[in-house]
């Protein structure tokens, strides 16, 4: 290895969870001013088809421009001094050939400590590197007004006492979006539509879908998904889903979350709307920025 560079490693799992690790890589590559590669953004999942899920989790082709190391360069990682997670900042120099390691989570529950501040980096890199298919894809789709990501799938249902967002992989009642969904409207005075994407099948959520203007999204790639809940007017995340986040996290959209939600996705300060549904004042929210969508 000729220098010290940076391999994200991304885990198995879902979309979201790599591209948690994928940022921590970005960010670190970027405050040291080494090259990033990065593996596994894609590979061959067989628990999704057992289980007959509705998304498969193949995500073959979402991404350009990934910098995957070549047999020979990973021959070269094989053999490198290696620094698993180091800290998002600056390192002292070295003579030493480093290689700097991301493939695991950051901790839960504030999966997006120490990238805030860099959001506007990695928003920018994100969208550069969605490969240009699927960003046309979803360009052609009508942005949704309220946009709710319904996780089920493989989170389990909750145990008596659980609240929702407290621990990982834990569904939230219906009942939770079909109040959020009526609140919204309410404060709208009208009702505005929605459309709800899932990773469930559609008689899991009947209910949702039973309410006027509701639509479940039609069938996409699970990167045009985000792209399309990123661009909605307002988003009403899934608690525990890292997916709903990352759509939260590249938009500008008023994000509503549940009530035992603690910690914030994008910026620490006052600079965007998150919060319960019941906190949600659309004149104060407006009248202190304006919001304009992301040209994809």
């Amino acid at each position: 290895m000729r220098q010290s560079c940076v391999h994200a490693d991304l885990p198995r799992g879902g979309l979201g969870n790599k591209l948690l690790v994928w940022a921590r890589a970005l960010v670190f590559s970027h405050l040291n001013e080494l090259p990033l590669f990065v593996s596994n953004w894609a590979e061959v999942k067989i628990g999704p088809f057992l289980r007959n899920e509705k998304c498969k989790r193949q995500y073959w082709g979402y991404f350009n421009k990934t910098n995957h190391p070549s047999f020979l360069r990973r021959l070269s990682f094989a053999m490198s001094k290696c620094t698993e997670a180091p800290p998002l900042r600056r390192v002292a120099g070295s003579e030493a050939k480093l290689l700097y390691v991301f493939r695991k989570l950051p901790s839960w529950p504030d999966y997006f400590k120490d990238l805030r501040e860099f959001r506007s980096l990695i928003v920018d890199r994100f969208y550069q590197n969605v490969s240009p298919k699927y960003l046309s894809l979803a360009q052609l789709q009508d942005a949704p007004v309220i946009g709710v990501h319904v996780r089920r799938s493989d989170f389990r249902e909750p145990i008596a006492g659980e609240v929702p967002g407290n621990a990982c992989n834990i569904r939230t009642s219906l009942d939770y979006y079909i109040r959020t969904i009526q609140i919204l409207r309410d404060i709208q005075g009208t009702k505005l539509p929605v459309t709800v994407f899932t990773d469930g099948m559609e008689a899991e959520i009947a209910g949702l879908l039973s309410l006027p203007g509701v639509k479940i999204a039609p069938r996409n790639p699970d990167i045009v998904d985000l792209l399309l809940l990123s661009r909605s007017r307002y988003i009403v995340v899934s608690p525990g889903s890292s997916f709903s986040y990352w759509a939260a996290f590249v938009s500008d959209a008023p994000v509503i979350t549940h009530s035992s939600f603690k910690m914030r996705i994008r910026s620490d300060e006052e600079e965007f709307f998150e919060g319960p549904v019941e906190t949600f004042d659309p004149i104060l929210w407006l009248g202190s920025r304006v919001c304009q969508e992301r040209s994809l």
